[in-house]
C-alpha cells in the first residue's frame, strides 16, 4: 500500500512539473501574418451531376411513374 501510495505521489509530482515546462510555450497570434484565402479548384466546388440522384420536378409521382419517366426522358419532355 505504501509503494502505490509514493507512485501516485511522484507521478503527479512529475506530472505537474511538466506542466510547468510547457507553460512557456505561449504563441504570440496578434503577430500572426495573414496570407490569401484558400484556392479550391472549380470541379471540386460544384459536384458533377449524376442521374442516380435525380428527383422528380414536382407533385406526387409513384415509383412506376418515376422509372418510366427515366427510361423516356425525351419522349414525354421531362429532363432527368
Amino acid at each position: 500500500m505504501k509503494l502505490v501510495r509514493h507512485v501516485l505521489i511522484y507521478g503527479t509530482a512529475v506530472m505537474l512539473a511538466g506542466c510547468g515546462v510547457l507553460a512557456g510555450n505561449d504563441i504570440d497570434y496578434q503577430s500572426a501574418v495573414k496570407v490569401r484565402p484558400l484556392e479550391v479548384p472549380p470541379d471540386l466546388i460544384t459536384p458533377a451531376r449524376d442521374e442516380r440522384y435525380a428527383l422528380p420536378a414536382s407533385g406526387s409521382t409513384s415509383r412506376s411513374e418515376f422509372e418510366r419517366a427515366r427510361a423516356e426522358p425525351r419522349r414525354t419532355g421531362q429532363t432527368v
